[in-house]
């Protein structure tokens, strides 16, 4: 009897399962700082950095990557605002340099989610100003650009980017 209760009740659950489809598919999402969005969701990441993002639907709710709620301010990875087919960022950030170390070139990206005069400074470990890459106003977006480091020497050296009230520092090694 115990049996054929234990039976039945797997048969039902399986029942209810069978009704409930999911379709998960194989992808792949670079972790370079990439953005992908589309209508119903935004998705983000940085390098070194877990997938964030969210995706909704009149069903269901799914939230990937760091659970911790202000984090993203931290890490500079944030959720963006839809405007038309502009994605304007909500807060700036200034996303670690890829690859990292590098060897001749390195990409660097940023966000400036309102107009804003933008310096960013290449520094070597003793603090010294190596170059100023950018100095000028910029509208609100995403950015990026290579920076081309094959006449630097082989060492550590800091990118800084400061904005308004936002200051970021990040770390970049150039190696041989």
């Amino acid at each position: 009897m115990k049996n054929i209760l234990i039976t039945i009740f797997w048969l039902i659950q399986s029942i209810f399962l069978a009704a409930q489809t999911y379709s998960l598919e194989k992808s792949s999402i670079s972790s370079a700082g990439d953005r992908s969005s589309s209508s119903t969701y935004i998705l983000a990441d940085a390098i070194g950095q877990s997938l964030t993002g969210k995706s909704t639907s009149s069903t269901y709710i799914e939230t990937a990557g760091i659970l911790h709620m202000n984090l993203g301010i931290f890490l500079g990875v944030s959720e963006g605002q839809e405007n038309g087919n502009i994605n304007i960022p909500t807060v700036f950030s200034l996303s670690g340099t890829f690859p990292n170390p590098c060897a001749d070139r390195t990409t660097i990206r940023f966000a400036v989610p309102v107009e804003s005069k933008i310096f960013i400074s290449l520094y070597d470990i003793s603090g010294r100003e190596v170059v100023t890459l950018v100095n000028q106003n910029m509208n609100p977006g995403y950015y990026e650009f290579d920076l081309n480091v094959a006449n630097y020497s082989t060492g550590i050296y800091f990118l800084r980017m400061n904005a308004d009230e936002f200051s970021s520092t990040r770390k970049l090694i150039i190696t041989r």
